[in-house]
This record gives structure tokens, sequence and C-alpha cells, in this order.
């Protein structure tokens, strides 16, 4: 096999086509459920990372022929000590060593900018799972795929969410938002991450704008719901949708987070409703909307299986430190 490292933010079409064909295939053959992107959204995904990330990639060849990738993302900030692995072969071409001779590559990069975990997702009972166990990374974060057929929610009640109201907020946030809304993101911290490495990234208003300008780059347009607390202004809750022009029948649902001091009141079930009126008065080739929600995230997953979500997969994040893996591919 013959590695060929390439330029995520500047792919050319052939190696484009060759990363999307093979993610394509092992989508169709390994969990047919979580279809594969389009193209144009894999190469704008590659061209524009998440702010703060750097991301490399390798094609494996077998004379010309494109047999696998490997993608990893580096952060800075919180998780400059975690590499993230996307590792894919083609279902024919497994046990080979491709995918032995791909993760060489990745790790050789992790190890040599001094990460020290390296996290990547499988699906339980996939392929994948044997090869993750030889090559010595354990279970770090148990993740549930559901899914939603979109439909027209019923009205509510009486439209009354006491002291609290719902903000609807297309594309960027507006300038008087921003620090709320990265105050909102906070509320992230104390979600389940398991034994991951990862640990929350503070936000702030700038690093959503940051995301903000990440995602207009992509070509995705980006709901948010909010909910605000009247008697104050504040900002307390936030749910969003990421919608691709490209590929708007699947849509993904985001983040859903409310300020601690105002949980209890269904607000996050609330604001999903608003966001089911929303797409299927404006966005009506939304079909469903795909989700990820840890494991032991109880509340959440009760407000998902409240509004029709169809659990869809079972997956894991495996981890493995850096050096023990840098020795067992004999980097070190």
């Amino acid at each position: 096999m013959r590695i060929l490292p390439v330029d995520p933010r500047t792919l050319a079409d052939d190696e484009l086509a060759m990363m999307h064909g093979i993610l394509s295939a092992v989508a169709a053959h390994d969990h047919p459920e979580l279809p594969a992107e389009s193209r144009g959204d894999l190469q704008a995904r590659l061209a524009w990372p998440w702010p703060g990330c750097r991301s490399a990639c390798w094609l494996g060849l077998d004379d010309d022929r494109a047999v696998g990738l490997s993608w990893v993302t580096l952060s800075r900030g919180a998780n400059a000590a975690v590499a993230d692995l996307t590792l894919a072969v083609l279902p024919e071409d497994r046990r080979q060593g491709f995918g032995r001779g791909l993760l060489r590559e990745a790790v050789r990069l992790a190890y040599s900018t001094g990460r020290t975990s390296m996290i990547g997702a499988a699906a339980d009972e996939g392929p994948a799972a044997g090869f993750v166990v030889a090559m010595g990374a354990i279970p770090a974060l148990s993740d549930i795929q559901a899914v939603l057929q979109v439909q027209p929610p019923p009205a509510p009640d009486d439209g009354d969410c006491g002291d609290y109201e719902l903000l609807r907020v297309r594309g960027a946030a507006p300038p008087e938002l921003l620090t709320d809304i990265g105050a909102v993101h906070e509320g992230m911290a104390d979600r389940p991450v398991g034994d991951a490495a990862w640990t929350h990234q503070p936000y702030d208003g700038a690093r959503v704008a940051a995301v903000d300008a990440m995602l207009d780059a992509r070509g995705l347009v980006q709901l948010r719901v909010l909910a605000r607390h009247r008697p104050t202004g504040e900002v307390v809750g936030i749910s969003y949708v990421i919608v691709s022009t490209r590929s708007p029948h699947r849509s993904e649902q985001g983040d859903t987070t409310v300020l601690p001091a105002h949980r209890g009141r269904r607000l996050g079930l609330r604001m999903k409703t608003e966001m089911l009126r929303w797409l299927s008065s404006e966005y009506p080739d939304v079909r469903e909307l795909n989700t990820w929600v840890a494991r032991d995230n109880a509340p959440m997953r009760a407000v998902n299986a409240e509004l029709g979500y169809q659990v869809a997969g079972h997956w894991t994040q495996w981890q493995a430190p850096v050096a023990e893996l840098a020795s067992k591919l004999g980097l070190v």
C-alpha cells in the first residue's frame, strides 16, 4: 500500500472523489442508518474545521485504487492533548494491513505534536470494534444515535411559557446576543463525557461568532431557538439545528441546554418543539433530524423519546494513549 498525504484545505477533485467514495461505501456497508454526507458537505467540512482546530488526511492506495483513509483533527486550547481520529477502509479490503498503515500515519502526527490521547468513534458490534480492541483502545463514552421523522407538532395548549419566551435566530447571532449565547453554551460543561479525555471547551461571545463564521463558510444554515427569562432578559436556554442546503433531507439536531438554575421547567422540550414548528413551516425539505446523545444523559433522552425520536444506533467513543499506540506501531 502507498500512503498519500492530502491537504484537506485544497483537495484536488480526484482526491475528494476518492475520500467521498470510501466514506460512502463504508457507510452503506457498516451503518446504512447513517448515510454518508454529500460530496460538497464533506469538502466544506474538511476545508473549514472548527475554530482552533486543524486537520490532516491520508489516502491509502493499492496500486492506483483508493482503499482507505485516515483523518485526524488536532485542537488547541482545552483539548490540546487530544487527537480525534476518523479511519475507514473499504469492506472488501479489510484485514490486509491497510487500516494499520493508515493509523500509523495519524499516530505519528499525534505523537510528534505532543498529543497524549487518541479518540475515535465506532458503531457497537460493528467491524471496527475488533480492530480498536486489538490496538489497545478502551471504551470512553457510549452514545446513542436517534432519528426523528419531522412532522408538524400539535399546537401548544396555550402558547404560554410563563416567565420565559422563545426566540428564533437564523444564521449568525446578532452582536447583542453573542455574550448570552456563549454563557448558555457554558452550561454544557456538566454534560456526561464518560471517561473520555475531552474536556469542555470554554465558550464566550468570540467563540460563538467564530463558530457562526465557520458554519457560514461551509454553506450551512444554523437555526437557533433561545429561551429568554422575561423578568431579567437573560438568555437561559438554547437548541439548534444545522441545515445543509446541499442535502437538507436529513439535518442535524445539535446541542440543547438550559442553565442549571432554570432546569426542571421543560424548556428543553419547549425549545425543540418550537424548532419543529419552524422547520415544518419554513424548511419543508428537512424530513429527518439526526442527533447524538450520551447514554448517561437520561433527561435529554427522555425529551427526545417524547418528541418521537427513534434509536438508530449505538456508538462508542474509543480512546487509547498515543504513546502506547506509537510503541505498538513501531514508531518509538
